[in-house]
């Protein structure tokens, strides 16, 4: 995975508009989230959930983006974005 920067979100949390090396993309479709979340038995802090949206730009490129943590997940600190998947 790599670290991408999300510019624009929907306040329901869809990325809109992000930036993956170097370069902006404008967010035209966008499915998800598709949560991951981490076993309960593990220690608050150890473990943050995972959101995954499927997302296509004007150019139709596909992207396949997850949001690793959530601000009211409770386990601090703030969510990092990372592109696991690109598809042309």
């Amino acid at each position: 995975a790599e670290p991408i920067a999300v510019i624009h979100a929907s306040p329901d949390g869809l990325p809109r508009r992000f930036s993956w090396r170097g370069q902006v993309h404008e967010v035209l479709r966008a499915e998800g989230p598709e949560r991951i979340a981490p076993e309960w038995w593990r220690e608050r802090g150890q473990a943050r959930l995972r959101d995954y949206y499927r997302v296509e730009d004007g150019e139709g490129r596909r992207y396949w983006i997850y949001r690793h943590g959530h601000a009211a997940d409770g386990r601090g600190g703030l969510p990092e974005w990372y592109l696991q998947g690109f598809h042309a």
